[in-house]
């Protein structure tokens, strides 16, 4: 017993020394940064390496379900907050776990995932619209763009003009639905044009249901000379502030459909 009880002792300290030589040979640039990327509640384990002076990587470990653009943008948030220091994006990654991953559960994002999107990020882009008119009904269609791609949403319903805005407002909410391979929900709560000053604005509310994030999004652009575009843009504006953390589908370059004989 006393002789086990002294390997182990051994053992230990030659971890101990170990670890404080490492810390020790440690700048203290990424040390003090190391202790405050840890606070983050997702992080299993970080590395930070210095180089002239400035951090160059960061390399993070996570058992979080979170996507790992989210946890990146914690690092970049609590870095400038708590030190100072605006790291690029790019410097940082992110390794899950496999037993997060084999969770299944879906993430839940948090309030700085729902700020305005970077000009780098993946965004949909209005292809056209059509509102068509019968007797009694409206159709509306409406085609957007996401690298080289496109999708189409359609709805159907009364010709009123405010039944014409929440036409087109579904319309392109199905549309954008189809470039996105994530089990979500996005439903129209409301779209009005009101009047802000001298100026008419259209105002989109979407409901975002995904996993255990449940959402309001609100998006809004200044009415153009053609009302059911912009009515597609304050849509577009809202979803375009989750859309870089869902995983989209792969682009299908060609559709095999049967041909008839």
């Amino acid at each position: 017993m006393v002789y086990w009880h002294l390997l182990d002792t051994q053992a230990y300290r030659k971890r101990m020394g170990v670890s404080l030589a490492n810390v020790l040979q440690k700048p203290p640039l990424a040390v003090r940064a190391e202790e405050v990327i840890r606070k983050l509640r997702d992080v299993s384990a970080v590395s930070v390496l210095v180089a002239d002076g400035q951090i160059n990587e960061i390399h993070v470990t996570t058992a979080s379900n979170r996507t790992p653009k989210q946890l990146v943008r914690d690092v970049e948030s609590i870095l400038e907050a708590e030190m100072g220091i605006r790291v690029d994006h790019r410097c940082v990654s992110v390794a899950q776990k496999k037993e997060a991953a084999n969770e299944g559960g879906l993430p839940e994002l948090s309030v700085a995932d729902f700020c305005a999107p970077d000009s780098n990020e993946q965004r949909v882009r209005f292809g056209s619209i059509n509102v068509s008119f019968s007797e009694l009904k409206a159709q509306a269609r409406v085609e957007l763009w996401l690298d080289g791609h496109e999708s189409a949403g359609f709805a159907e319903g009364s010709c009123d003009q405010y039944d014409v805005n929440r036409l087109i407002a579904i319309a392109t909410l199905q549309s954008i639905r189809q470039f996105i391979a994530e089990e979500c929900s996005l439903a129209l709560g409301d779209v009005e044009v009101i009047r802000l000053g001298p100026d008419e604005v259209v105002v989109a509310n979407v409901k975002f249901l995904w996993g255990r994030t449940d959402r309001t999004l609100v998006g809004s652009t200044l009415v153009s000379q053609n009302l059911h575009q912009s009515v597609v843009y304050a849509v577009l504006d809202a979803v375009n502030r989750v859309f870089g953390n869902l995983r989209l589908k792969e682009p299908v370059e060609y559709e095999l459909r049967p041909t008839s004989i």
